[in-house]
């Protein structure tokens, strides 16, 4: 999963920080290698025309509702409120108070979180090719423990020796 807010990347959450390290080591390599591709200025395909992104969801279902109404009552929007919560891990009111007191002055903070990069492209198995399928892995890890076996064995024969 990716965290983004409908602008701009929130980086304060940690596992998303590292993208913001990656994209400025390697943001003017890429360009300089692309700045001849006739589509560098078109829009991203998963915007809309306004801006906005086409797909992605809310954090709505992955914090404490009550949390969140708690926030509310101290008058709070609903966006920050789920934003602090996802972003301490529902771990306590407490926690997103502090994080809301810490990032209240951000551009982004009354911006909604949302999750994109969910979309699962796999192609969808037949039960028949799933069956298939299932059957040639097993086989494969097979042959690799046997072979591990083998190692094994050499090994403990060579200790043996010893």
């Amino acid at each position: 999963f990716f965290f983004f807010s409908s602008r701009r990347r929130h980086t304060r959450f940690l596992p998303v920080s590292w993208a913001r390290r990656c994209v400025q080591e390697t943001g003017a390599q890429w360009l300089v290698e692309h700045a001849s591709d006739e589509n560098l200025n078109d829009p991203l395909p998963e915007l809309q025309e306004g801006g906005e992104q086409s797909q992605g969801g809310t954090i709505s279902g992955m914090v404490n509702q009550e949390m969140v109404a708690q926030l509310l009552s101290l008058g709070y929007s609903k966006a920050a409120s789920e934003k602090a919560l996802f972003l301490t891990q529902n771990k306590s009111v407490e926690l997103a108070l502090n994080w809301i007191e810490q990032n209240k002055d951000e551009p982004d903070f009354e911006e909604e979180l949302m999750i994109v990069g969910q979309e699962d492209n796999k192609p969808k198995l037949s039960e028949e090719e799933a069956k298939q399928k299932a059957r040639e892995l097993q086989a494969l890890l097979r042959k690799k423990r046997e072979e591990r076996d083998k190692l094994e064995a050499l090994e403990k024969e060579k200790e043996r020796l010893r």
